[in-house]
């Protein structure tokens, strides 16, 4: 996961970021403290370790506190 925001203009932003480093980027609504929310991801991956292998890309060209979550 690379952020999450209420945003839908922050969201595309985040989104723009995503591709333009190489990977996938996807989506999913959710709710935090009452509030609406989009998270952002990039993949999906084919297994843990492929996750774990992009991850200093990841946190290097688009957010540096990027983490591997499951789903």
């Amino acid at each position: 996961q690379v952020g999450y925001f209420e945003s839908e203009k922050s969201v595309g932003t985040l989104n723009d970021k995503v591709t333009k480093a190489g990977f996938s980027a996807k989506t999913k609504h959710a709710q935090n403290n009452d509030k609406n929310i989009t998270k952002v991801m990039v993949g999906p991956f084919e297994s843990k370790d492929k996750a774990q292998q992009a991850l200093p890309k990841v946190r290097e060209q688009i957010k540096n506190d990027a983490f591997i979550i499951k789903g």
